[in-house]
């Protein structure tokens, strides 16, 4: 994704230097960098410039181009010989001229707006005062009057001018999939467009659109500092894709960062496999019979009683049961079980007098469960 810096129009000018901001791409593998700029603005001419950027990652894949439009524009003169000039900060200048005189604006050393407004037919030139303020040199008569200074003759305005702030600029960081299965989401503000950021956070949508006819939207405050922030998503909200922006906010508005995704990763099955839900609780897998699960893996089987479990991070399972020590199992291979103990395997059959009876292969007999005992069956 390629992001501009600063407005996708701009108007500058004329005669004054044109400098471009920029754009910046991101990438899920090569991470972010400034995107390469085509096109050039003549800032001597009027006119529409457009500047193109682009990058290709190192897999061979394109971005999307992005476009910036660049109105080069000149000062405007009704009737006389009227020139408008720029100060060195780049400020327009106030030249209007009713009259038919020749008049010259000229911006203050700080960059302020002066304004000569003039009414009659004399040639009138005005000048910021030393501090930078707007001086008011208005003149009503036909005479040539030059105002430098506010030396008692003309009237000195000190009001500054108001900066006025812009939206911010946001990144969307590169996401986390977290061993838990959580999203961990990170953006940052690398522009305050001007203005103090007062919150920051991310969108989370259905699909890559915000339109809330056509995605589910939801909008989440972020923790962190605007240079850095953060939000864990403990379970994602959307099935199989995730798709989330970075945002922030000051006095301009929100501005919202490049869209990413991220692809919800299927949950892990539980190590019985595919169970019915039955009422109170109960389970019955497709494998491994009826079951009820209770917390920290005990669990209380149908036909083996009591169980701990405690599932691989393979396949299978192991069960503890009192008297015959840990059991391996899993689907395809139940009703046979590996006696850790023993190192040998048994296999379950029946159960006698509501108590399991298992065939052990090591001593080729048969045990069951009699009160608190194991014993070998005739």
């Amino acid at each position: 994704m390629i992001t501009l810096f600063g407005d996708e129009n701009v108007t500058h000018l004329a005669s004054t230097t044109y400098i471009d901001q920029g754009a910046k791409w991101n990438d899920i593998v090569d991470g972010n960098g400034t995107a390469d700029a085509n096109g050039t603005v003549d800032s001597d001419t009027p006119g529409i410039y457009q500047i193109t950027y682009n990058y290709t990652d190192h897999a061979g894949n394109a971005a999307q181009t992005v476009y910036r439009s660049v109105q080069v524009v000149d000062n405007q003169d009704n009737n006389g010989n009227g020139y408008g000039y720029s100060d060195s900060n780049g400020f327009p200048l106030d030249t209007t001229d009713s009259g038919t005189g020749g008049d010259t604006g000229v911006g203050d050393s700080n960059g302020f707006t002066l304004n000569t407004t003039d009414s009659g037919t004399g040639g009138d030139i005005g000048y910021g005062d030393s501090n930078g303020f707007t001086l008011d040199t208005t003149d009503s008569g036909t005479g040539g009057d030059t105002g430098v200074d506010d030396s008692n003759v003309f009237s000195l305005d000190t009001t500054e001018p108001v900066v006025v702030a812009q939206k911010p600029l946001v990144n969307t960081s590169n996401t986390m999939l977290e061993e838990d299965g959580s999203i961990q989401l990170t953006g940052d503000v690398y522009f305050d467009g001007g203005g103090s950021v007062d919150d920051f956070g991310f969108v989370l949508s259905s699909t890559i659109s915000l339109d809330k006819s056509k995605s589910k939207v939801i909008w989440v405050r972020a923790v962190g500092i605007p240079e850095e922030f953060t939000l864990k998503v403990t379970q994602s909200p959307f099935p199989n894709v995730m798709y989330f922006r970075a945002w922030a906010r000051n006095s301009a508005g929100y501005g919202i960062g490049q869209v990413k995704k991220v692809r919800i990763p299927e949950a892990p099955k539980p190590w019985w496999g595919n169970a019915i839900e039955e009422t109170g609780g109960w389970k019955t897998s497709d494998w491994f019979g009826t079951f009820i699960y209770y917390e920290k893996g005990w669990l209380y089987h149908t036909q083996l009683g009591w169980l701990y479990s405690s599932d691989t991070n393979t396949e299978g399972v192991w069960l503890w049961k009192e008297k015959l020590g840990w059991l391996w199992t899993k689907e395809g291979i139940w009703p046979y079980l590996y006696k850790n103990d023993t190192s040998s395997w048994i296999y379950y059959t029946t159960n006698r007098n509501d108590k399991p009876l298992f065939y052990d292969y090591l001593t080729e007999q048969y045990l069951f469960f009699e009160d608190s005992s194991v014993d070998q069956a005739e």
